[in-house]
């Protein structure tokens, strides 16, 4: 990865330098944006500038409209964070930029996935850690045959997942085949899936979603409501390659990849008595947890984006924009219907939009952010993130757990824990233990 540091400080150029370099990026340092050859032959794939830029708003646009954007202070202020964003900024860090390296990751692979929103096969869109990795497992497992379990909450996008694993494998010129196992009667499913024969001339004959899918590969969506005749069939045809219609003797081989979901965890599958354990061990050759968009950092502003742009393209509102107080309400809301949430209250918003820009209102999701009273960023007298970070805690971990502030807050428990013990506001009830030297 290419990265161009602006900075007027030479001490801090080359410290920047020094971090994204051990994270194994190409670096290039400057003092101002001029002096800087952002399109030459080799351009940067990431700009980190100073914050002093945001005095010049025109220039700053120009600079996120072209490159995704990171800025870095040593000062930090909750005005200049704010604006940052405004203008396009991906991120705002303060001193002394220990996750720099994750932050200009996530910033190129933001602007990576919106250019690559055209291209053959739906993006895994997101730029959390836990996204990342599946983006990479998918990648891995997809030029291959092996059998793929997703399993979610509803509506983390698990069938998302799953076309992106076919039109990334060796069977992407076949259409994929789906069947929502929770919508076909059990008594209608072994027939659904194998196809039924009959001696009669004039009977209409179903070759079955396994036949269909010859060369290409099936999707079974909640594979637990599968009756026990369609699982001990579905097995019979992992283990040996050979299909058996419905009223006939015959077997014959066939070619398929299965990819399984379940809105259930996998050994509850089984503990249930929903999915007999040798079909779920043959299931379960590789299985992918798709996590609830609440554990997903700001995912939740980066999803909600790219849906913006393409349903104000439908519907010829091409310049539609979030405002920092929606995209704020899209990154505390807890998402209880994860994606599929997300994308109705962005088609809502759409839909109602007048101007040029998104107002928090406009998602409808009042009646839940309301339950977390976050100071606002523009009203707060907080002059720092540090100041932000007291007031937002103060203001709500009477009626959240821990889980929840930190979903919140885009980071994790872990990292709430941690903050807390360095501003010495431990959890109300607990006491931080004295350590005697």
């Amino acid at each position: 990865m290419h990265v161009c540091i602006i900075h007027p400080q030479s001490e801090l150029r080359n410290r920047l330098a020094e971090l994204l370099s051990s994270e194994g990026m190409q670096t290039e340092s400057h003092t101002d944006a001029p002096e800087a050859n952002l399109r030459g032959s080799n351009p940067p794939q990431a700009l980190v500038v100073d914050a002093t830029f945001l005095e010049t708003p025109e220039v700053f646009q120009q600079l996120t409209e072209a490159f995704p954007v990171v800025v870095v202070t040593r000062e930090p202020q909750v005005s200049d964070a704010v604006l940052a964003i405004k203008l396009g900024a991906v991120n705002y860090l303060a001193s002394p930029f220990h996750k720099i390296g994750d932050t200009v990751v996530e910033a190129i692979e933001e602007r990576t996935l919106r250019l690559d929103e055209n291209a053959l096969g739906p993006p895994i869109l997101g730029s959390s850690k836990e996204i990342r990795h599946l983006r990479s497992l998918v990648n891995k497992i997809a030029p291959t045959n092996t059998t793929v379990l997703l399993h979610g909450e509803t509506g983390t996008g698990k069938d998302h997942f799953a076309k992106a694993i076919h039109q990334a494998s060796r069977r992407a010129d076949k259409q994929l085949v789906v069947m929502n196992c929770d919508l076909v009667p059990q008594d209608m499913q072994e027939v659904e899936l194998f196809g039924a024969h009959t001696q009669k001339a004039d009977a209409t004959v179903s070759s079955g979603l396994v036949s269909e899918a010859n060369h290409s590969t099936l999707l079974l969506n909640e594979v637990g409501e599968l009756s026990s005749d369609a699982q001990a069939r579905l097995l019979y045809l992992l283990e040996h390659g050979l299909i058996r219609q419905f009223g006939s003797e015959n077997h014959h081989p066939i070619d398929i990849r299965i990819i399984a979901t379940s809105s259930q965890k996998p050994n509850e599958l089984t503990q249930s008595g929903r999915l007999r354990e040798d079909l779920f061990h043959r299931l379960n050759q590789f299985n992918l947890h798709i996590p609830p968009l609440r554990e997903r950092g700001t995912d939740p502003v980066v999803l909600g984006r790219s849906m913006l742009r393409s349903m104000a393209d439908d519907v010829g509102k091409p310049n539609l924009r979030l405002k920092p107080n929606a995209e704020r309400k899209l990154q505390r809301y807890p998402w209880p219907g994860n994606v599929r949430e997300l994308e109705n209250a962005i088609e809502r918003a759409v839909l109602l939009a007048d101007g040029s820009t998104v107002d928090a209102e406009l998602l409808a999701i009042e009646e839940y952010v309301e339950k977390v009273r976050a100071p606002d960023l523009d009203e707060s007298n907080a002059s720092t993130l540090e100041d932000y970070f007291r007031e937002f805690v103060a203001a709500n971990e009477d009626h959240c757990t821990e889980t929840e502030l930190a979903a919140r807050l885009g980071i994790s428990r872990k990292s709430l824990w941690e903050r807390r013990q360095k501003l010495g506001m431990p959890r109300k009830g607990t006491r931080i233990r004295a350590v005697h030297k």
